[in-house]
């Protein structure tokens, strides 16, 4: 990944998810905010992004329809710049992306999961990335 779209996160120890999400697929609206919560309760720091493609108009429509809470509807930015490249061709939402000590996860998970396959899914990218030394200031995990 290129190494600008890693900077724009924000700094954690926690392993980072980045979240892109999309009107276009409808669970990826509605399932969101579930499996958002769950891996913050797994450790995980949450960054979502919008689609790159999406008109202002399509999402503001989208938010209120996919009824998620008030307190949660300012939490999907607009995607950097730096990262549309990054992330490849965003074809099936919420597509997500663990990074962690400066890497990112080479395999992104597809699509609205089940809590357990979720989890699991999680849990094997957050294991694969914090296993190696932190490149981003040269210190170990």
């Amino acid at each position: 990944m290129d190494p600008a779209c890693l900077r724009v996160l924000p700094v954690s120890a926690s392993p980072t998810l980045i979240m892109v999400v999309s009107p276009r697929m409808v669970y990826s609206m509605l399932e969101w905010p579930r499996m958002r919560m769950l891996a913050q309760s797994a450790g995980f720091q949450v960054v979502t992004w919008r689609a790159p493609d999406l008109l202002p108009t399509e999402w503001d429509r989208s938010v209120p329809a996919a009824r998620w809470p008030a307190d949660l509807r300012h939490l999907a930015d607009e995607m950097p710049s730096a990262c549309a490249v990054a992330l490849g061709g965003l074809n099936h939402f919420p597509y997500s992306r663990v990074a962690a000590h400066g890497r990112l996860h080479a395999w992104p998970i597809w699509g609205a999961l089940p809590d357990a396959a979720w989890l699991a899914s999680l849990e094997l990218r957050r294991e694969a990335v914090m296993g190696f030394p932190d490149v981003s200031s040269g210190r170990s995990p």
